[in-house]
């Protein structure tokens, strides 16, 4: 779905269709999966996604509704998030590995998924290699306040970015479309991402199942690699590949 510059709004028929009473059974969402371009000028860097509880109308985007309006005035919550991806996780290593504790320095790209870190231990020079399953998070993943959407508490993290659960605050109790989660892919230059490379996905279990009729996605910042990408525009656009949940649907 695309907004006009006027205010109008241009709907896809095959979405319509798609949105259609009729065809939008309950799904029980257990995960979000957010992918982007990597070979783009503009990859979306943050963005937030929306459950709705009946299914999804045109309504839902115009300019005039509250998700537009939130979305527009998300300046602070984009930074909030940025600034998150640029924080160090601290862990706590279990007895196996030798016990005490670190500062995450790597996620190992060669494990599926990121789900290994590469920890640096207090007093050693060497780091270690331990399955996120293993570690303790000691700091990092305190819930904090997403003005304008709720609480967010950490989900997943990799090399390129983060996923947030999001609990809506008590402003969106009875909307019928409320916040579920929020991501950011950490701004990394470029000659990291030629040497670890990028895959440009990001997917992270909810901390509740979610009963979902559709989903709505808010993007709120873009990533600027114009210059990179020799693009001429006067400004960034966003530019964003899939969004979606994985769990399971009732008839």
């Amino acid at each position: 779905l695309q907004t006009c510059d006027g205010g109008n709004l241009l709907v896809n028929d095959h979405v319509r269709q798609r949105c259609s009473p009729a065809l939008t059974p309950c799904a029980i969402a257990t995960a979000v999966v957010i992918r982007r371009p990597t070979n783009y000028s503009c990859p979306c860097a943050v963005g937030v996604v929306f459950a709705c509880r009946r299914h999804p109308t045109t309504s839902d985007i115009a300019q005039s509704s509250r998700l537009a309006r939130v979305c527009r005035a998300s300046d602070a919550a984009a930074s909030i998030l940025m600034a998150q991806t640029e924080e160090t996780t601290r862990v706590e290593l279990p007895r196996s590995l030798g016990g005490g504790r670190g500062r995450v320095v790597q996620w190992d790209p060669s494990v599926v998924g990121g789900n290994s870190y590469r920890v640096l231990v207090d007093g050693r020079s060497v780091p270690v290699l331990v399955r996120r399953s293993e570690a303790k998070r000691i700091t990092g993943g305190d819930p904090f306040d997403l003005p304008g959407f709720g609480v967010a508490t950490l989900s997943y993290e990799n090399a390129e970015g983060r996923v947030w659960d999001v609990k809506a605050g008590a402003a969106w109790a009875a909307a019928d479309v409320y916040p579920i989660a929020a991501w950011a892919f950490k701004a990394r230059p470029e000659d990291e991402r030629r040497i670890t490379g990028e895959h440009g996905q990001l997917r992270a279990p909810l901390k509740r199942p979610v009963a979902v009729r559709g989903l709505v996605v808010g993007l709120l910042q873009a990533e600027d690699r114009m210059r990179e990408f020799r693009d001429a525009h006067p400004e960034p656009n966003l530019d964003l590949q899939f969004v979606g949940v994985e769990g399971y649907a009732y008839p």
